[in-house]
């Protein structure tokens, strides 16, 4: 390479698409009214910004009783790394199987550019659920919320319920009746990191979704306020459920599994083997 070239060669790779070897790419930044994005690819892909208002005002609405005592000013800090190496090597040092990552002590979120862009925007939705709802449990409980509380949650807001079967999850409780679920005692006991069982572990989300839906999709969105906030208070899930519901434990499990019996009669979709694009993210 001519030596008098090379400095103005190097300067003009980023504007040819390329980054020099062994530099981190640069972060770009871009802001909507809720969120501030820091991006490493250039430019964003086309409709991203709204997108994510849009998103962001359809959990809004569907999780108002929760969202944070801020100032509308006040964004969510995303950032969008440009492949998944760069995400698992970046700052974070999320573990490497992870798609998502929510930081809700500093209500941010990271994820990298991906295909389909339905994924990316579930995934968004997902670790938005986790800083607000986590921030909103820990406005009156010094603990993180119960994992399949926390988990099935976000799951079920990937999606607007109008979208629902857009979800690799919906797609799959159709199946969960002829599974050996685990009971209800045990579902809310279990912690999905310190399961070793692939197979159980995805059982476990697949519960934790259902249950999540059935209480929130399939009943007021007053009761789940009016269970979520007993539970934060501290009172017992049995207190609480009775006063969101007017179940009994063995009441919402016999609900439950006949409603797991219902999805069981309108199969459309792949069996429970396949693997879907959020089995491997773990409890953030």
């Amino acid at each position: 390479m001519n030596k008098k070239l090379a400095p103005f060669l190097i300067l003009l790779l980023p504007f040819l698409g390329f980054e020099p070897l062994n530099e981190p790419p640069q972060w770009h930044e871009d802001l909507t009214f809720h969120y501030k994005i820091l991006h490493q690819d250039t430019w964003l892909p086309m409709g991203f910004t709204l997108k994510l208002e849009n998103i962001h005002s359809r959990m809004r609405m569907d999780l108002a009783w929760c969202w944070p005592p801020v100032s509308s000013g006040t964004r969510i800090p995303l950032y969008l790394y440009r492949n998944q190496i760069l995400y698992t090597h970046g700052r974070f040092h999320p573990p490497a199987w992870s798609v998502g990552l929510a930081i809700p002590e500093v209500r941010s979120i990271l994820t990298f550019s991906q295909k389909p862009m339905a994924n990316l925007y579930q995934i968004i939705a997902h670790e938005t659920t986790h800083v607000i709802f986590v921030s909103y449990w820990l406005r009156k409980n010094q603990n993180y919320p119960p994992y399949w509380l926390n988990e099935g949650l976000a799951m079920v807001e990937q999606t607007s319920q109008e979208h629902s079967k857009d979800c690799y999850w919906y797609q799959q409780i159709s199946y969960l009746a002829g599974q050996n679920l685990f009971p209800l005692k045990t579902l809310m006991r279990l912690e999905p990191m310190k399961m070793s069982n692939v197979q159980s572990i995805q059982l476990w989300y697949m519960e934790s979704y259902s249950l999540i839906y059935f209480l929130l999709r399939k009943h007021s969105n007053f009761y789940f306020k009016t269970f979520v906030s007993y539970l934060r208070d501290g009172r017992s899930f049995k207190t609480a459920l009775w006063a969101g519901y007017r179940y009994t434990p063995q009441q919402l499990e016999r609900a439950w599994f006949r409603f797991l019996n219902v999805q069981s009669r309108q199969k459309t979709f792949g069996p429970i083997s396949k693997v879907g694009f959020f089995h491997d993210l773990g409890p953030s």
